[in-house]
């Protein structure tokens, strides 16, 4: 068996260090939670569900699938002007008894993604 030469394995370690990096700058790192008025402007009902979750078998091992129940709820498409943009928040089915289309909201957000070539606005939490 040979051995991969010194310089290929840096260059792993290299790659491997600089996806670490940028998994956290887009995903983990703290961002500032901001806040704004917006317009319901749908409300669409999702049906519960089920997620199917396999495992990988080790060491020849047999697991058996996990099935992950969802929730039946509500998508709420929400239009913001102060940031020209459409955006989703989820609600489950008592909770969003409350909110109709038309209605006013207030939602808190955060920005992630790259600068100047990935934006994703996320939801994290809507009220009256």
């Amino acid at each position: 068996m040979t051995l991969l030469p010194r310089t290929l394995l840096l260059l792993i370690a290299a790659f491997c260090s600089v996806l670490s990096l940028l998994i956290w700058f887009v995903l983990v790192r703290p961002v500032e939670v901001k806040t704004v008025r917006g317009v319901i402007t749908y409300k669409t009902f999702k049906p519960a569900g089920e997620y199917v979750q396999y495992p990988q078998p080790t060491r020849g091992g047999f697991y058996s699938p996990n099935k992950i129940p969802i929730a039946e709820g509500y998508l709420f498409g929400i239009h913001v002007d102060a940031i020209s943009a459409d955006v989703g928040y989820v609600l489950n089915t008592v909770a969003s008894q409350s909110y109709e289309v038309g209605q006013n909201v207030t939602i808190q957000y955060e920005v992630r993604g790259l600068p100047l070539v990935w934006k994703h606005i996320r939801v994290v939490n809507m009220q009256h």
